[in-house]
């Protein structure tokens, strides 16, 4: 269609944001809903089992773009890397704090349901997670209230930091 950032300038900025990441980062044209049944036709981005999916059509500007690939390489991608093994830990702890009703947590929730729709529980934890990552910690580098499920999240990227020479 007719809308969106032009292909050319995506691919553009895509090549050079993908030479400097260890993710792939691939284009896709048509619905993404085609690519994915999980995934909304309005959804500017995605990732997906290691790869990162840009949709053109639906990215409003170049900040919408760089806004997506942040949030796919960033808040998906280095994210899913760095807590490895207890990932599939970590969604069970974000499911059972919204069943308990942590007031954090069910907010982020409503979020990701006014963005993304109905998600299986796996990818709602994942978005939730993302999310989680911009607002769980303070200007102070405190964990906000509502947010100790968090806390683990950080352990575990410290652990990661630590085991590649980052103190």
């Amino acid at each position: 269609g007719g809308k969106g950032l032009p292909r050319a300038q995506v691919a553009a900025i895509v090549k050079d944001v993908a030479a400097k990441s260890k993710f792939p980062i691939e284009i896709r044209d048509g619905a993404p809903s085609a690519f994915h049944a999980s995934i909304a036709d309005d959804a500017p981005g995605a990732y997906w089992n290691g790869r990162v999916y840009i949709f053109p059509q639906n990215i409003t500007s170049v900040n919408d773009l760089y806004r997506v690939l942040a949030h796919e390489l960033v808040g998906h991608a280095s994210v899913i890397e760095m807590l490895g093994d207890s990932y599939p830990q970590i969604v069970r702890e974000i499911q059972n704090a919204k069943s308990l009703r942590n007031p954090a947590v069910l907010r982020l929730a409503q979020h990701v349901l006014e963005t993304h729709g109905k998600l299986d529980a796996y990818a709602e934890s994942s978005e939730i997670l993302a999310r989680a990552a911009e607002e769980a910690v303070d200007a102070e580098g405190n964990i906000r209230p509502g947010f100790a499920w968090f806390k683990r999240t950080l352990s575990v990227v410290a652990q990661w930091l630590r085991s590649k020479g980052i103190n």
